[in-house]
């Protein structure tokens, strides 16, 4: 698995969607025409040397987005995947991106999965939760 999500390695950020309603959930989309996708339903936040930029606690939806901003057009150089299944991108404008999957099976009425990697093109969707890291083979 840690092999598929080395795929994101070099890829810049094309789009970002978040905002409207949705509060601190968001999709990275990678590369246009590579159809890599990352959407976040868990905790979050950027850094850029040591400082807190934004986080999925701030309480405005422009700051969510002005802060996840800095990303946009950036390339990944680093991925890290832990034992808990959180995800740290570092980018080539040295912002970082942790995520940190903080939603259990005991929480109602919320996300079934921390955050997922669906790489359309390869049909292949990466799905963390905080027991597992699964893939599942054909997209669908």
């Amino acid at each position: 698995m840690k092999n598929e999500i080395q795929l994101l390695d070099g890829k810049k950020i094309s789009d970002i969607s978040c905002g409207n309603g949705v509060g601190s959930t968001f999709i990275l989309i990678f590369e246009e025409n590579e159809n890599f996708k990352l959407s976040v339903n868990c905790s979050w936040r950027i850094v850029l040397e040591n400082t807190i930029i934004t986080s999925s606690l701030e309480s405005n939806e422009n700051q969510i987005s002005d802060g996840l901003n800095n990303i946009l057009g950036a390339k990944v150089v680093s991925i890290i995947l832990n034992e808990l299944n959180d995800l740290t991108l570092s980018f080539d404008n040295n912002f970082v991106l942790n995520i940190f999957c903080d939603i259990t099976d005991k929480i109602e009425n919320y996300f079934t999965s921390n955050w997922f990697l669906s790489f359309e093109d390869l049909e292949i969707v990466i799905i963390a939760n905080n027991r597992s890291c699964l893939i599942e083979e054909p997209y669908v």
